[in-house]
């Protein structure tokens, strides 16, 4: 295995001598890892901003009594550890080819258990190492675990919640890493693939299950999760995919393009076949070998044969093995096991050759298999083939397309025996297709038992999914049409029988009623999302309030909405958007007709506050299903509370609806909340010192009280930017009237009259529209915290610059105009009129020492910005795309091909317009940026032309980083480049340069 690599990021700049020996010097000297021309850092106090731990994250028990706690490690691991080697070129991927997994994990690095009842009544959760006199010991370390070293990923939950179900792995290569097993005490310094381990919940002790030397392991075996992992069938069985011993080897193939031959490709028919530009493909017969090595599985059921760690620590948790797939003795590259709540059947899906040289994995041929388990578990046969799909090599580029064939397979969560749904295309995927009927097809059909499927649904656009009513008779189902920005909901089946909907010409087709039809882009609309709830089974199905018997007219005015005798309702949470911002709802909204509702709490910030997942009283007896929410008992629901001072904290609240109002039970004084009529619930624009424990400032239904507990106090996460203020803009853009907003953030301790105007980095990322109203509206709120990441543009607050952070840069095309037909125009103007507030309304920004940057979309439009306007002094453009010739078959929103759109290709192409470009722009990109369309040679490219143009730039290529920045060493080094170009060229140099524009 190659050693980390320490070599710095690649910088190259291109102006004349002088400048070019300011802006290195200019750069802190002071490096990471690297000696001479290693990492830069930037100055104090954001280095430490950057360099931040992780708090712990959380994970309830289906019984809701324990809580997992996930500690995990630092934000921004070291770049050694984005230095282990990858297998490139794996059909889309990028793989750990010792571990099998996917390259770069997401993981924890140790667990520990508390009770729910801890956490909730025993003050709030401090994070570990938050506050040295502080220190939680609620939670209880689980033992047993390897020492050092240790990644712990995949870790759920057993259905009865009393057990745990992990994987365990190494960190770094080289790290020694001691496992203590039943043969003893080990030591090994290589790698290899993941290791499957059981915790017990009650005891806090975990114990291996599979890994070398235990039931039947290889030496260099373990769980393949390149693909898929594992999965709880019940209580006492696991099936996973694991590694064969025969693909158990290191490295890629030994084979090379010279010894197996020329790469050949060939279309000879007329059909189109069209693809975005992806990364990572396979390029010849030795890629597509070692793909399927790396990538094939067998498949083992896991019984556990006791329920409870044995007594010894040395002992492994007792089980029996049984290959499921022992008919298959050379694998299969399986990317799905998705079995149902019963653990009797499993949805089985693999991969099959050919494979293709020109699209990801997720395009070649696959085969789903409807699986038994056939003496409990430890043999599976096939049920029947539910699909055999070939290669997708002709699904079109634009938006809802999709293949050919039975898509979205999956169990409905709501029927009582084992259900398939499914939906298959009528139009061959193609939305331009003409089509005499419906678009897709849903389908239904019962594992065992039903000879053919049923048609359940016709989708006039094109069909998303569906959400279930407990008993699986009913159904919300979801479609939507990209081109008109259109959504739809249906209620399908016997609850819209009751609310009296349409028949379907087909009287096959069960009745249904067009519950929501909107355009989705208009926010203000939103009607919010109906809560889940968990049954007996494990599943998840739309929690309904009420009496499903009842309709509207029968239950009249004696038992309105949300009463346990009144009509059946759902409970729906949304973000609230508005004119004032965000206000986040919970409404009760009739089955039958959605006009029909009850807001029982809106937000009314400050503080900013948030209603979400409900958190279901339950039963966990077999014989009794978890009930329907009622809401005169009240229901438990997550809650955050955050404002501009103090970082989002998380609450427990609880809801009560009651029969009469609050006020007149007498209810109000001893519930932690503050009920204001509408009119009056106004607290302007004052942050408060201490709202952590206060009562909820809501608008609530007279009738409802709502009690909130604290149960998390996790610290500022950037004390360095306390007194830093946040304001929500409002402005139009002159051109066409589309009123934009922004969020300005200004320095700790600015005083406009002492300090006058602020240097101002603006930072944005352009977005499409199908109307000037919904490009209008106002998205997010003034009120909540600003979390600064390592390469937010926020940090810079802190070097005193005025921060423009998402202002509005709506690109409309309205009716059958295409958006970007204007883009620029469109750019220009939305950049003119925010620099017009800021610097000319508000007086707070120096019109003449204002930057651009942007991520992606945004440094596209960074340089486009400065190739088409004199508005800013210098850009920063990370990660982006700036030749749309080398994205001919659509980018972004534009679903049209160069060929169909070439003058709007031409006209957005920044890198066909560099003569123009006069101001200096600093290009960062990550030297492996995988993402489809900004591939590294993107940067390398535009850096020539500018270069060539005479144009002052510097390019900078992230080792081993992708298309966004990991490393700590290079997210450092990223804001000391950007820290360094804006004092040179914003702060200090207004634009200025000493190479002469063309």
């Amino acid at each position: 295995m190659a050693a980390a690599n320490s070599a710095a990021a690649s910088t190259t700049t291109s102006t004349d001598t002088t400048s070019a020996n300011q802006s290195s010097a200019a750069v802190k000297s002071a490096t990471l890892g690297g000696g001479a021309g290693g990492y830069a850092v930037p100055s104090e106090p954001i280095a430490s901003i950057v360099n931040r731990v992780s708090h712990p994250s959380l994970s309830l028990s289906p019984d809701r009594t324990r809580v997992l706690v996930m500690h995990r490690p630092p934000v921004f691991p070291p770049v050694a550890e984005l230095a282990r080697e990858e297998t490139p070129n794996m059909a889309g991927m990028r793989l750990d080819s010792e571990q099998r997994t996917q390259s770069r994990r997401g993981y924890a690095t140790a667990l520990s258990i508390m009770t729910f009842d801890a956490l909730v009544n025993d003050g709030p959760l401090v994070p570990p190492g938050s506050d040295e006199n502080q220190q939680d010991r609620r939670d209880v370390p689980i033992e047993g675990l390897p020492s050092c070293g240790v990644r712990i990923s995949d870790v759920s939950w057993s259905p009865d919640g009393k057990r745990l179900a992990l994987l365990v792995g190494a960190t770094l290569p080289g790290d020694l890493h001691r496992v203590d097993g039943a043969e003893g005490a080990q030591m090994y310094d290589t790698p290899r693939p993941l290791e499957l381990w059981i915790a017990d919940v009650e005891t806090r002790r975990a114990a291996p299950l599979y890994r070398p030397g235990l039931l039947g392991c290889g030496e260099r075996g373990g769980i393949n999760c390149t693909m898929e992992s594992y999965e709880w069938l019940d209580d006492e069985r696991i099936v996973a995919t694991a590694v064969r011993d025969e693909d158990a080897v290191d490295g890629t193939s030994p084979a090379s393009a010279a010894t197996t031959g020329p790469r050949i490709e060939e279309a000879l028919d007329t059909t189109p076949q069209q693809a975005r530009t992806y990364a990572d493909l396979l390029r010849g017969a030795a890629d597509a070998n070692t793909f399927e090595r790396l990538t094939s599985s067998q498949v083992l059921m896991f019984n556990l044969d006791s329920l409870s760690l044995p007594a010894s620590t040395t002992e492994a948790w007792p089980a029996s093995v049984s290959r499921l797939d022992a008919d298959v003795p050379e694998g299969r590259i399986y990317t799905g096991i998705d079995p149902d709540d019963s653990g009797s059947y499993a949805i089985v899906s693999f991969l099959k050759r050919p494979f293709s040289y020109t699209l990801p994995c997720g395009r070649f041929p696959v085969e789903r298999h409807l699986m038994r388990f056939e003496d409990d578990g430890r043999r599976w046969e096939t049920v029947r083939v539910l699909a055999n799909l070939p290669m997708a090599d002709s699904v079109p580029v634009a938006f809802n397309s999709t293949r050919e064939g039975p898509r979205g397979i999956s169990w409905n969560p709501a029927s009582v025996e084992p259900e398939l749904v499914w939906a298959e295309a009528q139009d061959g995927g193609d939305p331009d297709r003409e089509v005499d009927g419906p678009r897709d097809i849903v389908y239904r059909q019962l594992a065992e038992g039903e000879a053919s499927p049923r048609v359940w649904f016709h989708s006039e656009h094109r069909y998303s999914g569906c959400s279930w009513h407990e008993g699986g008779s009913t159904g919300i189902v979801f479609e939507s049409w990209w081109r008109t920005r259109n959504t739809r909901w249906w209620l399908v089946g016997d609850m819209a029988r009751v609310a009296g909907g349409e028949q379907p010409a087909d009287t096959n087709l069960p009745p249904r009623l067009k519950y929501i039809d909107r355009n989705y882009e208009d926010v203000y609309s939103d009607p919010g999302s109906p809560l889940v709830r968990k049954t007996s089974r494990g599943t998840y199905v739309i929690a309904v309030a009420g009496d499903k018997t009842k309709s509207l007219a029968d239950a009249g005015d004696e038992f309105p909405l949300g009463h346990a005798s009144g009509p059946p309702c759902y409970i729906a949470t949304g973000t609230g958007q508005s004119e004032e911002g965000s206000r986040p709802f919970v409404d009760i909204i009739s089955c039958e007709d959605p006009s029909r509702s009850r807001r029982l709490y809106h937000a009314k910030p400050p503080p900013y506050e948030s209603l979400s997942s409900l958190l279901s009283e339950i039963s966990m007896s077999p014989e009794t299903d978890h009930v329907e929410p009622n809401l005169a008992d009240g229901i438990s629901m997550w809650c955050s509370r955050e404002d501009l001072l103090h970082p989002s904290q998380q609450y427990l609240a609880k809801l009560t609806l009651h029969d009469s109002p609050a006020a007149d039970l007498g209810l109000v004084a001893s519930t932690a909340s503050t009920i204001l009529p509408e009119s009056s619930a106004d607290n302007g624009d004052e942050e408060k010192e201490d709202f952590l424990d206060d009562p909820s400032v809501a608008v609530l239904d007279p009738c409802v009280t709502l009690d909130v507990k604290r149960i998390t106090e996790y610290p500022h996460p950037h004390p360095q930017l306390q007194g830093m203020t946040k304001k929500l803009v409002r402005y139009k853009r002159e051109s066409d009237g589309v009123e934009l907003t922004a969020k300005l953030y200004l320095p700790p301790g600015y005083d406009k009259e002492r300090d006058g105007p602020l240097p101002c980095l603006l930072w944005a990322y352009p977005k499409e529209f199908k109307s000037r109203e919904a490009a209008s509206q106002v998205r997010g709120s003034p009120h909540t915290f600003a979390e600064v990441g390592g390469t937010s543009p926020l940090v810079f607050a802190c070097d005193g610059y005025a921060v423009l952070d998402g202002p509005g840069f709506p690109i409309v095309g309205e009716a059958d105009e295409e958006p970007n037909d204007t883009y620029v125009e469109q750019l220009v103007d939305s950049a003119k009129a925010a620099i017009d507030h800021v610097a000319g309304k508000l007086g707070v920004v120096d019109r003449n020492r204002v930057a651009v940057g942007g991520h992606s979309y945004g440094a596209f439009m960074t340089a486009n910005l400065l190739c088409h306007s004199d508005l800013f002094c210098c850009g920063i453009a990370r990660s982006g795309a700036y030749n749309r010739t080398l994205t001919p078959f659509g980018f972004q929103s534009e679903e049209r091909t160069l060929w169909e759109a070439t003058d709007t290709y031409m006209s957005m192409s920044p890198f066909l317009h560099v003569k123009k470009m006069t101001k200096p722009i600093l290009l960062i990109h990550g030297e492996d940026d995988t993402n489809s369309g900004t591939h590294t040679m993107q940067s390398e490219r535009m850096y020539a032309a500018l270069k060539g143009a005479g144009v002052p730039c510097r390019m900078v290529i992230l080792p081993h980083e992708k298309h966004g920045y990991r490393g700590l060493e290079s997210v450092l080094h990223t804001v000391a480049e950007t820290e360094a170009w804006l004092e040179r060229y914003c702060k200090n140099g207004g634009g200025s340069s000493s190479s002469s524009s063309d």
